[in-house]
């Protein structure tokens, strides 16, 4: 009868907890640099989170990511400040509005496949990079839009300071990754991957994988925008160059490879590895990208499927090895001749 204890499995699938512990507990003690960080890698994880949603189950490299970012952000900016919408109502408000924005440009672009998808997608926000940066009656141009809110306080729940703010944010990504869970094990995800995998096979048993592909893309663009609220309340101005392809479409692709595409907690180790550690010990901006190109390559050379998936297996295998009764080695021919009496000299 083996004892029962932690295997590296149970125990990798405890570090996101450890994280959240560790950002909404620990952090939250009025060190407003570790606050900062921990509000940071949070919109990072909701992002690669998202992403992670279209790339992890279909394969399909969505590198627009950004425009629904700005759309989020730069919505949040001109509804509250230049119409006076209430501030809460932008967490429901924003995200529907990528949601149908998705569904509305899904289709045409979810008609390509691998590398020419990658390119539509940059395509997409390469466009809205150039709006954000010339409408300057709407968007404000390379100035931006300053003036940008927090939500007003609840009893003693007050997001305007940074210690509640990120209690929120803690919140927000609790619920996101729960959303990822469900999605992990519902019928959509299984049907994603098998049209991955075979999408003749799945189109022959009566699945049409575009209807699902359409859903993983808008449900990947409204977490997206989710995350532009959250960053302009946060910072409270909104200018166009951190929507743009290097400053994040192209990072949150690397979060989701590093922690692991296809796996619900992937995504957020990968912003925690990669967002938080460097800002926890300092790494200078040049750094920092040479850090994400140098992790990047050896996490596709020695763990092609991500983090979280490689350990997981190894941990997986060295159980089912601890767990196999020993293999009993047949006596040898020496000692069966002594037994029997059979030896000769």
């Amino acid at each position: 009868m083996t004892s029962a204890r932690p295997t590296g499995a149970g125990l990798l699938r405890l570090t996101p907890w450890v994280i959240v512990i560790a950002i909404g507990v620990g952090v939250s003690t009025g060190n407003a640099y570790l606050l900062t960080v921990g509000i940071v890698t949070i919109i990072w994880a909701i992002l690669a989170t998202g992403l992670n949603l279209l790339m992890g189950y279909t394969g399909l490299i969505h590198l627009g990511l950004g425009a629904f970012y700005a759309l989020g952000a730069y919505g949040t900016a001109i509804l509250t400040v230049n119409h006076g919408w209430p501030i809460w109502s932008m967490l429901v408000v924003m995200p529907v509005l990528g949601f149908v924005a998705a569904v509305l440009v899904g289709p045409p672009l979810l008609r390509t496949r691998g590398l020419y998808f990658a390119v539509a997608t940059l395509g997409l926000g390469i466009i809205v990079s150039d709006v954000t940066g010339n409408w300057i009656s709407v968007t404000g141009g390379p100035l931006g839009l300053a003036g940008i809110e927090r939500p007003a306080a609840i009893g003693a729940f007050d997001p305007s300071s940074d210690r509640y703010f990120l209690l929120m944010m803690v919140v927000i990504l609790l619920l996101c990754v729960g959303l990822a869970s469900w999605y992990h094990r519902s019928r959509i995800a299984r049907v994603l991957v098998a049209a991955r995998d075979d999408e003749l096979l799945a189109s022959s048993l009566g699945f049409s994988a575009l209807p699902y592909r359409i859903f993983a893309f808008a449900a990947s663009s409204s977490m997206a925008a989710l995350a532009g609220v959250l960053y302009a309340w946060f910072i409270r101005y909104i200018s166009p160059p951190p929507f743009t392809f290097f400053a994040l479409s192209f990072q949150v692709f690397v979060l989701v490879a590093v922690g692991g595409a296809g796996s619900v907690w992937g995504p957020m180790v990968g912003a925690a590895f990669l967002t938080g550690v460097p800002e926890l010990i300092s790494l200078e901006a040049h750094s920092k990208v040479i850090a994400y190109g140098v992790v990047l390559l050896a996490v596709i050379v020695l763990m092609p499927r991500g983090l979280v998936p490689s350990l997981a297996d190894r941990a997986r295998r060295l159980r089912r090895s601890a767990a196999a009764p020993p293999a009993s080695k047949p006596p040898s021919t020496t000692s069966t001749r002594v037994l029997t009496g059979d030896s000769h000299t």
